[in-house]
């Protein structure tokens, strides 16, 4: 069974992993690479060069060690490392570099040149890999760092061999959460419960898929209706992700039909592909009508009691 990288306290926020940002950030150290990904076409057998741009934006130097790695990303975002070859999509072992190891001045950026080769029989498709940039503790002595974190940041390759190419993606599936009892927008100083939202999207082909969409919700009954627009995202092939999170500025009250349009294409600029997935939600704040029958209730019982005490002395005069 091959090794599994060490990865325990990897600075990677998912949103660095696919997000449309510039610049990958590893606080802890403060060193950032650009791109955060980068993508290649290339015949079988031929190289390409390329270059990743490493800033220390700190006030130290900071001395970095480069490594290749294959990566997977699970549905909610997280990136995987595992060793090279791992994946069959693999080519973390196409990619090389003349400069190893190297240091980055504090409050300079330099470049870091790399040259990635395809192998003669490279199968079409899709083809991933990781340059992962470590930091090199200051000391020598191995002992002094037995169980520390490993620092590191990365740039991800995304090859794509021409050829029989496959580019397929589907919505499997869309939920949006009813909300039965807590209001869904600040109201009488109540607890806020907001409608979370979930669309997952898989790819079913055999090259990487650059996805973005929106997601809709009109009244069936009720009031209110909004868009959320959901951001780029990259899916590897024979993978799923997510777009997740909550509803912004909900309705109160009402039954709402959701609609979501999720385009992909051979580049950003031409998504001529939609893919359509359906759900639906209701929002009903009974909390609020508890607050209002609770007190009337009450009112109606001391109301009983006070007429039977009031009959009951009559009968006794």
């Amino acid at each position: 069974m091959r090794k599994t990288a060490a990865v325990s306290a990897f600075i990677f926020l998912v949103i660095s992993c696919f997000a449309p940002a510039l610049h990958a950030v590893a606080q802890e150290f403060n060193v950032a690479v650009s791109p955060v990904k980068f993508e290649l076409t290339m015949e079988p057998g031929t190289s390409r060069e390329f270059e990743i741009y490493v800033e220390n934006r700190g006030t130290a130097d900071q001395r970095l060690a480069l490594h290749f790695m294959d990566f997977y990303v699970k549905p909610e975002g997280t990136c995987v490392f595992e060793e090279p070859g791992h994946y069959p999509y693999s080519c973390a072992k196409w990619l090389s570099v003349d400069v190893p190891e190297f240091t980055v001045p504090a409050g300079q950026r330099v470049v870091s040149r790399f040259t990635a080769t395809a192998p003669p029989d490279a199968e079409p498709g899709g083809h991933f890999g990781a340059v992962l940039f470590r930091q090199v503790p200051e000391t020598t002595d191995a002992t002094s760092h037995r169980g520390t974190d490993v620092i590191q940041i990365a740039s991800l390759a995304l090859i794509t061999i021409p050829g029989e190419i496959l580019r397929e993606g589907e919505i499997t599936s869309v939920s949006v959460e009813s909300k039965w009892f807590w209001p869904t927008k600040e109201l009488l100083r109540l607890p806020v419960s907001p409608p979370k939202y979930r669309v997952a999207f898989k790819n079913t082909g055999n090259v990487h898929l650059t996805i973005r969409g929106k997601l809709t919700y009109t009244p069936s009954f009720g009031w209110g209706h909004g868009t959320v627009e959901l951001k780029e995202m990259t899916v590897l092939p024979d993978s799923e992700r997510y777009y997740q999170g909550v509803i912004p500025d909900p309705p109160l009250l009402g039954s709402y039909s959701v609609k979501v349009d999720i385009r992909y294409g051979p580049s950003l600029l031409e998504l001529d592909t939609t893919r359509t997935g359906t759900a639906g939600f209701s929002t009903c704040p009974t909390s609020l009508l508890l607050i209002f029958l609770v007190p009337l209730a009450v009112l109606f019982v001391l109301f009983k009691l006070v007429g039977r005490r009031r009959k009951k002395s009559k009968g006794e005069k």
